[in-house]
């Protein structure tokens, strides 16, 4: 196994702990539903690592590569995490299997 596998399996087994339960709307009517787990942030959390304020300026659902986001449309798939509905308006993979789905509160 190499680094990047070793890292892959190390952040799934994070998320499946630590991470929150939240609702992905693929086309955002209900129909097309996909339960998923991930890290939400939201710049109202006051998002710390050690003492320094981490640059959130948005909120945004951080998820693995298990969950496909081939569907996904900028706009009007929804995720639905911690009772807060929010439209995905950008994703961002990182090239390391991680995606930071970028949110707007509904």
């Amino acid at each position: 196994m190499d680094f990047g596998q070793t890292f892959a399996g190390i952040d799934k087994s994070l998320t499946n702990v630590l991470g929150d339960d939240a609702t992905l709307d693929i086309n955002g009517d209900g129909v097309t539903v996909v339960q998923v787990k991930g890290l939400f942030e939201a710049p109202w959390l006051q998002p710390r690592i050690g003492s320094l304020n981490t640059e959130i300026t948005e909120p945004q659902f951080t998820i693995d590569q298990s969950v496909d986001l081939s569907a996904v449309v900028e706009g009007t798939t929804t995720l639905t995490v911690r009772a807060s509905v929010y439209d995905v308006v950008d994703l961002q993979p990182d090239g390391t299997g991680l995606t930071v789905l970028v949110l707007r509160p509904q």
